[in-house]
């Protein structure tokens, strides 16, 4: 890091203090106030990583701090009393866990590996001249991942999961095209981002789409290295459109999936389109208290985790690792060694240790964090957080190592940590994703050196 570098991030730090300290002397709760301090540092933090190297760490640090503290935050100040999704333990109790969890998770995501001594710069003018020898690639790309999405639905359970983790190669294709000099670039580039759209309007399920946007952003603005006032501006305009989109979600699913209030005849796409133009025509409705509350309960993750805190170990005793070790278990043994290996545990554990039941229809992890403390309470579990920074931060150092041979190995980043930066999956799904996007990955590269003979 050079020294201005370490200018910006006193700067930054600064200014989080201040913050803290306004807060803790509003009457604040202390570690209430560290929390909210902390996710304001890694917004700054991530807003200045963005274009000018890859945003990763601070991304998966700002999304948990959001879903982890910020939300509950603003559920025990402003919405204390709704009846589902309320929080069960008191804001010490909770905040005295959470709040050292996460800054914890950070320190292990930070501890300097050697991606510190890669220079992005001299890695991204590398990836161009490796991509401008094979122009067809990001095509072929591109092709694969929207061919594996239209397969996805008609394959077997067992096969479904390969397809899901080659269907995101057309993003990672369109990062080849964007570098490339092909022409009508930005326009196939249109064409794979309105084709997302699409499909995600039409299964009604949004989070990928939030997800591969925003890694796009963040790969895109490294490429071409945008002005900081172009980055808040950005900013601000995702920020408008995630809250229109969660101000519209809860409605627009329940008239696409069980019908209700729909036109005969018309389709999701109008549906959607309708709902979001009511929001733009009355702005008022997005700062209602209705819609308030729905946000805020939409970055809340923490009345499961306070779910989890209340249920264990008064009802359900301590899992003592058994979680993670199932996690591994899961991971590296293959199906024909164990059939009877399950395909997911969310459910069951959200079950097991918040002691609430869900429908056949619902599923709901209990993160990291949660689930971590129905392991090994809260010392164990912030001390687990620290490890599972570092496990994340050697798996991206080594990445950096790779790219020394092979740059653009940085473009699957995103393909690779999908999951991770998802604040509210279990270990199982985190680490699942990890490892077999990375052999995936691995056998990419492979095809493409021994069979094809391009080194890239």
């Amino acid at each position: 890091m050079n020294a201005s570098n370490y200018s910006k991030t006193g700067i930054i730090a600064f200014f989080a203090s201040v913050i803290f300290l306004f807060l803790l002397f509003s009457g604040n709760y202390f570690y209430s106030a560290v929390g909210v301090a902390f996710f304001l540092f890694f917004l700054l933090k991530f807003l200045d990583d963005l274009g000018n190297r890859i945003a990763l760490m601070s991304l998966i640090v700002l999304l948990a701090s959001l879903q982890w503290i910020v939300g509950p935050y603003l559920s025990y100040r402003y919405f204390p009393d709704d009846p589902i999704y309320y929080m069960i333990v008191e804001e010490a109790v909770y905040m005295d866990y959470v709040v050292p969890a996460t800054i914890c998770m950070s320190l292990g995501l930070y501890i300097p590996l050697s991606r510190q001594k890669v220079n992005i710069s001299q890695l991204i003018e590398h990836i161009r001249l490796s991509i401008l020898q094979y122009a067809n690639l990001g095509l072929v790309l591109i092709g694969i991942g929207l061919g594996a999405k239209l397969l996805e639905g008609i394959m077997p359970a067992s096969l479904r999961f390969i397809m899901f983790l080659l269907g995101g190669f057309q993003f990672i294709g369109v990062y080849f095209l964007l570098l490339s000099e092909r022409k009508y670039k930005w326009m196939i580039f249109g064409l794979v981002l309105g084709i997302l759209v699409i499909s995600t309007i039409r299964s009604g399920l949004f989070h990928d789409l939030i997800l591969w946007i925003g890694f796009l952003s963040m790969i895109i603005s490294v490429f071409y290295r945008i002005s900081y006032g172009r980055k808040i501006i950005l900013f601000l305009a995702a920020l408008v459109g995630i809250v229109i989109i969660q101000s519209v979600k809860g409605q627009y699913r329940q008239q696409i999936w069980y019908g209700e209030n729909i036109v005969i005849g018309e389709d999701n796409e109008s549906v959607f389109t309708d709902l979001v133009q009511e929001k733009i025509d009355n702005p008022s409705l997005l700062v209602s208290e209705e819609n308030l509350e729905n946000l805020v309960t939409r970055i809340n993750q923490g009345w499961i985790i306070a779910r989890v805190m209340d249920n264990v170990p008064t009802n359900e005793p301590y899992a003592e690792g058994k979680t993670v070790v199932e996690a591994v278990f899961f991971v590296l043994v293959p199906r024909f060694l164990n059939p009877a290996k399950e395909i997911g545990t969310s459910r069951e554990y959200f079950m097991k240790f918040t002691g609430l039941q869900l429908t056949e229809e619902t599923s709901m992890g209990i993160s990291q964090v949660g689930e971590f403390y129905a392991n090994y309470g809260a010392r164990g579990g912030i001390l687990s957080l620290f490890f599972l920074g570092l496990f994340f931060n050697v798996c991206l150092s080594k990445i950096y190592s790779i790219s020394k041979a092979h740059p653009t190995i940085i473009l699957w980043i995103p393909l690779i940590f999908l999951q991770v930066v998802k604040a509210e999956t279990d270990i199982v799904t985190i680490v699942n994703h990890l490892f077999k996007a990375s052999i995936l990955v691995w056998i990419t590269y492979l095809i493409a050196i021994k069979i094809f003979k391009i080194k890239i």
